[in-house]
């Protein structure tokens, strides 16, 4: 893949959507049982690997994105209102000090999304990427609801939210839809106003139904295939990569990463103090993106664990655990490789609503901070 993106996430869903026009013999994708998102999986898989897929999904697909994204956030919120019902019967019979935990979880969701979560009605249930996502949207159907629910929170009407600026989550998207005047089109809003967002949002949501799931994956039972003692594959001097193993199973494998590195110089003074406090949320390295064997095949990598601290006011070490699929089905030599070689940076947003300060869990990727060109290294996996 040619296109490179500064942001990890962005880098990744790509290189994950290259992968899986190499998959190995004997492996397929569960396409969505909609026929229109069937056949916007089988468009993605055919565009040039030179060409940005979320540039293509907002210039060729961008009504279906808006429409997919505004479906996603209408379900996200009926399912939040009965998440909260249920919280709420929990609590009931908890102490006083586990109550004031939910007062304050309850003033901050109050901020968000208004009254929203306090509705006893019930909205529709859409589905996602099943045989209900038809044409045409059923749009006039997702504008009411979509008033229904701007009618319950009984927010001040926005004509320029800016919470999904800030933070491109489907949670965020709905609060900003839930603050549109009335006589603002969502789906013209989406299409307008988010349409890298909606992009975004629309890829990884079908990347996450099409691929299996980690936890999945790491449940399967383990085969006789597997990488021999630890080895450095990197040492550097300011990056240092050791892969402690590599363990095939029946439905993927994962591999078990440490690291050192070395923070640039230019931004210690910026992250030194965030870093000693949370650095799992601030800077680290995601590990590798493109995974190949000797006969060609691809496989598509996800981070699921990271675990980072502070040796000191510039040096951070840390492992990371990547799950892969398709499973391997022979011994071979993999190709690991990530390019450039960079420092994902994160932060977590803070939102200033009706003069309150909103402090979210939800940490945002920014741009990376290259620290090499590229990293390469080769593993032999053989049976035990």
């Amino acid at each position: 893949m040619n296109y490179q993106s500064s942001v990890h996430e962005e880098q990744l869903m790509v290189e994950q959507l290259v992968a899986l026009n190499h998959l190995s013999l004997g492996f397929s994708l569960p396409l969505p049982e909609s026929k229109v998102a069937a056949e916007l999986v089988t468009s993605l898989l055919l565009i040039s690997e030179k060409q940005n897929p979320l540039i293509w999904l907002q210039n060729e697909r961008g009504a279906f994105c808006a429409w997919f994204t505004l479906t996603l956030c209408l379900k996200l919120g009926e399912r939040m209102r009965l998440s909260r019902e249920r919280i709420i019967d929990t609590h009931q019979r908890w102490s006083v000090a586990q109550t004031t935990t939910l007062t304050g979880l309850e003033s901050m969701q109050n901020a968000l999304f208004g009254n929203l979560l306090e509705a006893t009605k019930a909205w529709p249930s859409y589905e996602l990427w099943d045989n209900t996502l038809v044409e045409p949207y059923q749009q006039d159907q997702l504008r009411l609801t979509l008033q229904d629910m701007q009618r319950q929170a009984a927010l001040p009407p926005n004509p320029h939210p800016t919470f999904s600026v800030q933070n491109r989550r489907d949670v965020f998207v709905l609060c900003d839809l839930l603050r549109l005047p009335t006589t603002t089109d969502p789906l013209s809003w989406l299409l307008e106003e988010r349409r890298d967002i909606i992009a975004y949002i629309t890829l990884a949501s079908l990347l996450d139904y099409i691929l299996p799931s980690s936890r999945m994956i790491i449940a399967s039972f383990p085969t006789d295939l597997q990488s021999s003692s630890p080895m450095l594959l990197h040492v550097g001097n300011s990056f240092e990569v050791k892969l402690q193993r590599v363990v095939n199973l029946q439905l993927g494998f994962t591999i078990d990463l440490d690291v050192h590195y070395t923070i640039p110089k230019q931004q210690r003074s910026f992250l030194s103090h965030q870093l000693a406090e949370e650095p799992e949320r601030f800077l680290r390295w995601e590990g590798f993106e493109h995974i190949v064997d000797t006969n060609g095949h691809f496989y598509v990598p996800q981070v699921i664990t990271h675990r980072t601290q502070m040796i000191d006011n510039k040096r951070c070490q840390g492992n990371l655990t990547l799950v892969c699929w398709p499973p391997l089905t022979e011994p071979t030599e993999l190709l690991l490789q990530t390019r450039p070689v960079a420092l994902s940076l994160y932060e977590t947003p803070v939102f200033m609503v009706e003069g309150r300060l909103i402090h979210t869990q939800s940490t945002v990727p920014r741009p990376s901070i290259p620290i090499d060109t590229e990293l390469q290294a080769h593993v032999i996996i053989g049976p035990t």
